[in-house]
């Protein structure tokens, strides 16, 4: 399967685009508030901005936006959000997950052959140096989603243990094999923190605060969204939202659709722990109580 370009994505752009046209209105606020409440009828993922100029332009600069998350850190709300966010300045959205492309920096050359106004969104866990060149060359800009450790390894424990997600059951894996995994995705962090061009956005806060979040993320792709903008989109991005859509849609072979970070493996949903889970918790505190601080994140 090879990059896709969401057909749902259009309306917020033309619009934003008209309303560019009426920004030295003294009544601009007003019409961008009448023109949201009746967006929304037509499609409930509206995104309006009051800067689509200038996103413009950003945009051309960085045509590549990245959800550059590790593993079990919440990076597909990450994928999500650019998607959704890209809908408001970008005629041509191109999206793929890292096993979708030739290589991550392939999907540049999509975005450059696809002419003007597309954004290329990938998802990709993996510390590849296409990403870190494409960052450094200010040709991309990347989420990176981080959790705490501790929740890592249990949701990793969980999915291995998850006879129903094959691309990760592993039956043969002890708890031992989490300090492995933390120990590789702590040094990844650490990698990923040395780069230009990135936003760090903590699990916790998506959980708590989604709409926080999404707009720390925003602002940092240089939009300005519209003032009751959150009224749309936590239709698509809240919490509750992805969790309803998670317990209804088919689930794949890692236990998701590409709409939602919300699954069994990643939350879990129930006060049954799986065996082992306690002890893979201990495990990590063990082993990284000197890199990580009273919550589990990395010490900065």
């Amino acid at each position: 399967m090879g990059p896709n370009r969401p057909g749902q994505l259009g309306l917020s752009q033309a619009i934003n685009r008209r309303l560019e046209d009426l920004r030295p209105s003294s009544e601009f606020k007003n019409i961008v508030s009448s023109i949201q409440d009746y967006g929304l009828k037509l499609d409930s993922s509206l995104c309006l901005i009051t800067n689509y100029s200038e996103a413009v332009s950003q945009l051309a600069q960085t045509p590549v936006w990245v959800s550059y998350g590790g593993i079990r850190t919440a990076s597909t709300f990450g994928y999500n959000t650019l998607r959704i966010l890209a809908g408001a300045v970008a005629q041509n959205v191109i999206c793929a997950w890292e096993r979708e492309l030739a290589s991550p920096k392939s999907i540049l050359n999509l975005v450059e052959a696809s002419g003007r106004d597309t954004v290329g969104i990938m998802k990709i866990h993996r510390f590849e140096s296409d990403v870190p060149s494409l960052l450094e060359e200010e040709k991309a800009k990347a989420i990176v989603t981080v959790r705490d450790y501790p929740s890592v390894a249990k949701s990793w424990w969980r999915m291995v243990n998850n006879s129903q997600a094959s691309t990760f059951y592993r039956p043969d894996r002890q708890p031992e094999d989490a300090v492995r995994i933390i120990r590789r995705e702590i040094g990844v962090e650490r990698k990923k923190r040395k780069l230009t061009n990135v936003l760090f956005v903590r699990e916790d806060l998506i959980r708590t605060d989604t709409k926080a979040a999404t707009n720390r993320i925003a602002r940092f792709l240089g939009l300005q969204l519209a003032p009751r903008s959150w009224l749309g989109l936590q239709k698509t991005l809240g919490f509750e939202a992805m969790l309803d859509r998670a317990n209804k849609v088919k689930q794949q072979d890692y236990l998701h659709d590409k709409t939602s970070f919300l699954h069994p493996g990643h939350v879990r949903q129930s006060n049954d722990q799986i065996p082992g889970e306690d002890i893979v918790e201990e495990l990590v505190w063990k082993h990284f109580k000197d890199d990580l601080s009273k919550d589990g994140y990395l010490k900065l």
